[in-house]
């Protein structure tokens, strides 16, 4: 194996393989019994010695630094797998491996790295994928010295197709689990999740649990076993999960009001092993003191040239712990005191119970030009009466689905058999019923969403396995569906999740539309299109209406059309004619005698291709439209590998586990002027920013202040404008592309990479300036749906998200092309063909505030999926390479605590913190981490440190200190700031070291990013320690960061996500 195909591992293989690194042989570096396979594996003509072939294994013996790679200077290689076996003879035979003679007791067993796909099976009939790092077999009881396995090459590797190894099996001798950390969490759902860590890695179990027979006040407190009888513990709770350090159960929905008893045992051979008895009590915590009065003011601003009237504005708001006890407590007014029709709802709380983050949802009246001013007023026990509200939202629920009316529309959602636009009425003479003259749409067609395969077959929307209400008040309703997308004759292709937003007394609703590629088995599955139908219930002749040209007649099917087939050029047909342009308007309508439908796509042409067609039946909304081969055949190189590298003989290439959203919005009735201006930009409810800063969601900042800091915040504003400029210059558009930067290393996308979106959420937070808000959104979004692993093809993924890459997910260009050679030599295999890594490209922080500032939970649920699968699965045996590897995870862990309260994300940042904690020099400070080619060359290699890296985990070290201030987290932060002063600062050239040790990086002239990134960290030792000498060597250095605007965006994220601390706290010492 090449050693570039390291970058294919996963983050706990590179970890282990990093530990080996200096050996000269990887069976000296391994610890436990270890055994040989090929010393104890049958059939023996199952292989042959240093030859491949299509049937047999390979015992290769000839590799390149074999013994450094494989234990003994040995291991079996399968044949190059293609594509799954559809049985096990295909291919090379399984294998059987009986070793003997095993000491008997109790062990951690481990099978060597199969680097790709292979088939494991602990009893020859079940059969399990395992893909890259060691594969753990768990805690076994070996009893009679014996231990069986049997693999089998029936799997592929869709993302690098090769061949698998099988090494060795070793054995750590292992001692009885200790558990701690025990607690209990009441989810957002209302189920109650227990939490604990083992000190090893540990199967999860069964959950025990029952009433408490021996009632008590401690929360999750350990007590004896026999302080609950055995009876007692009466319900049972299951997890396949095996080898875990970390763990999580959900027991479901429990009375809040008992106090409840429980143990986790599990199976270890013919015996068990288990935890005491603790209880527990599923009820979040209360606030101790009632809510402080406050009057906080709230700005909406018309970002269009026209008015609206009682249109729907939903804000995230955040609060200081202990200020507001309730959400019902605030209520909005307006200027002048009177009660506005609003609703208030506690999206996240403070460890005391009281609320962090609230949804405020109002209905507003706006004017050009002049903001309507607002008053979120908190009194507790003393609201006034609620507003009058004509039209507010109302659901009914049967058996068969959802009823929705909101004054203007109703509509229906079903539980067994999801149509879009299920019929829609529109209460057109105000008479506040819906007669069967009032209904709008027809019949469905294929339940009025489509996809299209290769070959063109089309599949609607199949049985919905998810419907449930979101969140639901007078002012607004959000109803989720999700199910399989299916043809008529059964098959299922792709997901789809319809996320249906009503507000009370308007005549529309907002559609956010996910397809979604869940067929992990093939690398890309190609698609001709994706569309929506909206039916028109038609009586009369249909005219339809594009671009906001004319209202034309429509008889055929192709009589009306239009295309935006680049973000520079869009197309339109009618009557036979066609016109084109370069930004077509994302409004289009349809209209049959008094009925008239109008759908706006948002990002219309920012996120081409798009198109609309206007037919007999109604309006088709082509979200993915069908493209002509060549369309893009005048594109050259740069120009594909930039906007076209998703297309291929006219057909879109969605990677496995991709998703793609987009936002519609569905208006029924006359459409007036300006309403293609306000669906595309949405209202929100600013706060001073004194509110915002004060708050402590963001940490420890403050507001901007006029006069101060003043090279940092020309910075701010020229980088803002140079990120704006280059979207421009670079056209950075298309449906992968649109939210995210461009060109870091000429060809790949940026991903959020420094988490773009946080720093801008934090800007807007400083100075309320809704430019960085709107910036930031589309980045999250871009990142939630794109950038992001929602199907995972391995269920222990440590990592979701793409590291930047060209086309964001990578692997879109043949191996073999010549532009993939040129890539790989420049930048790494992995930027090019859709590089995982699980610990130092992922960044979440941003997302979890962008679904607290807009009130959306899917930017949260996607945000908790990334960051749970790294709780859940580095953590077991948690190791890095470069400084940033352990900082970034730190940093997710803390957000997602910081944001939900979950203490399962907080135990993941203490397992974290094991590792970072004996990895650091104590002489130094830095953490030894080992240094390699292409950037230290030399024969024999260094170990030293990196100071950009070391201001990732600094960041998160903070983060955890805020929380829990243990001394060992005090020391490490002082250890690593006195290392940058000493070691990692050049004091000639009077810059960072990019490096440390290595002679090739010993002169630096100047602080740059990584200044930006380790102020912090060193204005917080100062106070930590009381010692100036930290702040009087920042200031040293620290103007020097800011000579001008980032030249793109991973600089521009770089400067903005953690300087802020440094400046407050620069003020205050």
């Amino acid at each position: 194996m090449r050693a570039y195909r390291l970058f294919w591992l996963s983050a706990l293989t590179v970890a282990f393989l990093s530990r080996m690194g200096n050996a000269q042989d990887l069976r000296s570096r391994l610890e436990g019994l270890v055994y040989e396979v090929e010393e104890w594996t049958t059939p023996t003509d199952a292989w042959q010695k240093d030859k491949s072939s299509a049937n047999k294994w390979n015992l290769w013996t000839t590799e390149e630094d074999v013994h450094k790679k494989r234990s003994k200077g040995a291991s079996l290689q399968s044949p190059k797998v293609e594509k799954d076996r559809a049985t096990p003879e295909e291919g090379a035979p399984p294998l059987h491996t009986r070793i003997t003679g095993i000491p008997n007791g109790l062990y951690h067993v481990y099978q060597s790295p199969p680097n790709r796909a292979i088939a494991v099976s602990l009893d020859g009939k079940t059969w399990t994928k395992h893909v890259g790092g060691e594969v753990y077999h768990g805690l076994l009881n070996i009893t009679d010295g014996a231990f069986d396995l049997w693999v089998d090459d029936r799997y592929a590797h869709p993302a690098n197709l090769g061949t698998c190894y099988y090494d060795y099996i070793r054995f750590v001798k292992a001692e009885p689990p200790k558990f701690e950390r025990f607690a209990a969490f009441v989810l957002p759902d209302g189920q109650t999740q227990l939490s604990w860590v083992t000190d090893g890695r540990m199967p999860t179990g069964t959950v025990e649990f029952g009433l408490s027979a021996v009632p008590g006040t401690a929360q999750a407190g350990v007590g004896d076993l026999s302080a609950v009888q055995a009876g007692k513990l009466d319900q049972r709770v299951s997890s396949a999960e095996n080898g875990l350090r970390n763990h999580r159960v959900v027991l479901g929905a429990l009375d809040p009001t008992k106090e409840y008893a429980a143990r986790v045992s599990f199976a270890v051979g013919k015996g068990a092993l288990g935890s005491p008895v603790f209880k527990f009590r599923p009820a979040p915590p209360r606030p101790s003191k009632p809510s402080a009065p406050a009057r906080i003011p709230l700005t909406v601003a018309e970002p269009t040239q026209r008015g609206r009237a009682q249109w729907p504005v939903v804000s995230g708001l955040p609060f200081a712990q202990g200020t507001l006890a309730e959400a019902a407590d605030a209520q909005v007014l307006d200027a002048s005191g009177k009660v506005v029709s609003s609703h208030t709802y506690a999206q996240s709380r403070w460890p005391d119970g009281s609320v962090k983050w609230l949804a405020v949802e109002a209905l507003v009246e706006t004017v050009v030009g002049k903001p309507t001013a607002l008053v979120l007023a908190v009194q507790p026990g003393a609201q006034k009466a609620p507003a009058t509200l004509a039209g507010a939202v109302k659901l009914a629920e049967s058996p068969d689905g959802w009823l929705i009316q909101n004054g203007r529309l109703q509509f229906h959602v079903a539980k067994k058999t999801f149509a879009r636009f299920d019929r829609v009425s529109y209460d057109a003479n105000g008479d506040g019923q819906f007669s069967a003259d009032e209904l709008m749409t027809g019949e469905p067609q294929l339940n009025n969403g489509m996809i299209q395969d290769a070959a063109g077959k089309r599949y609607g929307l199949g049985p919905p396995d998810v419907v449930k209400v979101e969140t639901v008040s007078a002012l607004r309703a959000v109803i989720r569906v999700e199910g399989d997308f299916v043809s008529p004759e059964g098959q299922r292709l792709f997901r789809y999740r319809a996320r249906i937003t009503c507000c009370a007394n308007q005549p529309f609703f907002k559609l956010e539309w996910t397809v979604g590629n869940n067929g992990i088995a093939d690398l890309f599955t190609p698609l001709s299109g994706a569309a929506l139908r909206l039916p028109i219930r038609a009586e009369v002749a249909v005219e339809g209406q594009l671009n906001r040209g004319k209202f034309m007649p429509v008889r055929g099917d192709n009589d009306l059309w239009l295309l935006q087939d680049d973000d520079n050029h869009f197309s339109l047909t009618a009557a036979g004619s066609t016109t084109t342009g370069e930004h077509a308007v994302g409004l289009a309508s349809v209209r049959s005698g008094q009925r008239q439908i109008t759908a706006h796509v948002r990002h219309f042409w920012q996120t081409f291709p798009k198109g609309y067609a206007v037919k007999p039946d109604g309006l088709h909304i082509r979200l993915l439209p069908a493209l002509p081969t060549g369309l893009y055949a005048h594109h050259k190189a740069d120009d594909v590998v930039k906007w076209s590298y998703w297309y291929r003989d006219g057909k879109y290439l969605f990677k496995r586990g991709l998703e793609y959203t987009s936002e519609v919005f569905c208006h029924f009735g006359p459409a007036s002027d300006g309403l293609a201006e306000h669906f595309e930009q949405p209202l929100f409810a600013v706060a001073p920013a004194d509110v915002y800063c004060k708050s402590g969601a963001f940490g420890p900042v403050m507001p901007r202040a006029e006069g101060e800091f003043v090279s940092y915040e020309k910075m701010v504003d020229g980088g803002f404008e140079r990120l704006e400029q280059n979207r421009l210059k670079k056209r950075e558009y298309g449906w992968m592309n649109f939210g995210d930067w461009h060109g870091e290393r000429r060809d790949n996308w940026g991903n959020s990479e420094y988490d773009l979106q946080w720093g801008l959420a934090l800007h807007f937070a400083r100075t309320g300036d809704l430019r960085y808000l709107w910036r930031g959104e589309e980045m999250a979004r871009h990142t939630v749906s794109i950038d992001t692993v929602h199907y995972p093809w391995s269920p222990r993924m440590p990592g979701l998200v793409y590291v930047h890459c060209v086309g964001h997910v990578g692997d879109f260009f043949a191996k073999d092309d010549a532009r993939v050679k040129e890539w790989s030599s420049i930048y790494g295999r992995g930027i090019v063909q859709g590089a995982i890594d699980a610990q130092g490209h992922i960044y979440q922080h941003g997302n979890f505030i962008y679904g607290l500032f807009m009130a959306d939970p899917r930017y949260v649920e996607v945000a908790e999926q990334v960051c749970g699968h790294q709780a859940a699965y580095l953590t077991p045996s948690f190791n890095f390479g470069i400084e940033r590897s352990a900082g970034w995870p730190l940093i997710n862990a803390m957000a997602a605590y910081d944001n939900t309260g979950n203490p399962f994300y907080l135990n993941a940042a203490r397992l974290y913190l094991e590792k970072i904690f004996a990895l650091q020099d104590p002489e130094t400070g830095g953490w030894r981490m080992p240094q390699g080619p292409p950037e230290c060359d030399h024969t024999e290699k260094h170990i030293g440190g990196k100071t950009f890296a070391t201001g990732i985990l600094l960041c998160g070290l903070r983060m955890y200190h805020h929380v829990d201030p243990t001394p060992e987290v005090k020391q490490c932060i002082l250890r690593a700031c006195d290392w940058l002063m000493n070691h990692a600062w050049d004091p000639e050239g009077r810059g960072f070291r990019y490096k440390t040790v290595c002679p090739k990086y010993l002169r630096s002239t100047s602080p740059g990013l990584s200044g930006a990134l380790v102020a912090m960290g060193l204005t917080y030792a100062s106070q930590l320690s009381g010692d100036p000498k930290y702040r009087e060597f920042l200031l040293s250095w620290f103007s020097r960061c800011f000579g001008g605007p980032p030249g793109d965006g991973k600089g521009y994220a770089v400067m903005i996500r953690q300087v802020v601390y440094a400046l407050r706290d620069l003020k205050q010492l």
